[in-house]
């Protein structure tokens, strides 16, 4: 896992530094998403080596960025989002560095980086091909990129929640759409797996359950991971690693 005390340093200053904006918090407060946060990173850093240029493309509120620019000095690492946030400058004391634009036409040039990522990013965007091409364009020959969160069409859990009217994503993706998707816009997925059974995101619901959850996330946490193998087909996300063609 990624160093705890850095972890913990970019949490609490992203937290002050959005103190505003409680209603977009929940998936840093929560303590089960953080965990799972940090196991995706950790997926990531374990294959990064000290050097190269990485993207994080849509990177929010830039917590990915500050914690993977503090874990490789080496690695140049710019986070990119469409507007600016005010956790960047704070961030920025990690080695961050931040740009403000709309990654659909990304500001740089041809073959810059050597690696990307998005973490919950593209079911947002307005033009998903669009973005990927932009993605794939900047990015050197055989670069590599990782996605996280992208939610599943058979999440049974979100299906629920929209029948209660709480709207999570406009898309949903299933493996084939995926595949298809990645190879329309010159990429070539080379691994791709369903995660996540149980939600995190339980505040929207009920403060009591989220309350629960903070202070039981270890046994929630197992009991997702216990669950997930037999659900699978209904687990909530997709995440892929993907190189350009």
């Amino acid at each position: 896992m990624p160093d705890k005390t850095l972890c913990d340093g970019v949490r609490r200053t992203t937290i002050a530094a959005t103190i505003d904006q409680p209603e977009n918090q929940f998936h840093i407060i929560s303590n089960l998403n953080w965990l799972r946060y940090e196991r995706h990173l950790d997926l990531v850093l374990r294959a990064l080596p000290d050097k190269g240029r990485l993207l994080d493309a849509g990177c929010g509120w830039g917590l990915t960025t500050a914690i993977i620019a503090a874990s490789r000095p080496g690695l140049q690492v710019i986070g990119l989002d469409i507007a600016e946030m005010k956790s960047w400058e704070p961030l920025k004391k990690f080695g961050a560095t931040y740009q403000s634009y709309d990654a659909r036409t990304c500001p740089f040039e041809d073959s810059t980086f050597d690696y990307c990522l998005t973490f919950g990013v593209i079911e947002h965007t307005e033009d998903e091909v669009k973005f990927l091409q932009e993605i794939n364009r900047v990015l050197k020959p055989g670069g590599c990129l990782f996605v996280f969160n992208l939610p599943s069409k058979y999440a049974v859990f979100e299906r629920l929640a929209n029948l209660v009217g709480i709207k999570s994503h406009d898309r949903t993706y299933t493996a084939p759409k995926i595949r298809a998707l990645m190879k329309s816009t010159g990429f070539i997925i080379e691994s791709i797996k369903r995660e996540l059974f149980l939600p995190a995101q339980v505040a929207r619901i009920s403060k009591s359950v989220a309350d629960v959850y903070n202070r039981y996330y270890l046994q929630v946490d197992k009991m997702d991971l216990w669950l997930t193998r037999p659900l699978n087909y209904f687990a909530q996300s997709y995440a892929f690693v993907a190189r350009k063609s």
